[in-house]
């Protein structure tokens, strides 16, 4: 036997074999990414709250503990926004067009 015949012979799901997520017939399709639309006065609200995080120098940007960003949002009832996302909208803020964001929020 060659490699390509040990590789495929490893595999012991039947082709039809739905249920058990083995099927060469059936492909998962990825999931479409949900694009959160953040609004000006949500961007305001949260670089004002995190503007000791946002506006710092490039070498030492750090972001806010899980802990008090899942406060944050608790406290502006921000529950539907996933944590990931939050996260993700504090390092695009961080990013290097931090001056120019803040004179375009103004």
């Amino acid at each position: 036997m060659d490699e390509d015949e040990d590789e495929e012979s490893d595999v012991s799901c039947p082709e039809e074999d739905v249920t058990s997520g083995c099927s060469t017939k059936m492909m998962d399709k990825p999931q479409p990414k949900v694009r959160y639309r953040w609004s000006k006065e949500e961007t305001k609200t949260l670089r004002v709250k995190f503007a000791s995080y946002i506006n710092v120098p490039s070498p030492s940007k750090r972001l806010p503990s899980k802990a008090v960003v899942r406060a944050f949002m608790r406290e502006n009832g921000w529950s539907n926004i996933p944590y990931e996302k939050m996260r993700t909208k504090l390092m695009n803020e961080q990013g290097p067009n931090t001056e120019q964001a803040s004179c375009e929020s103004n």
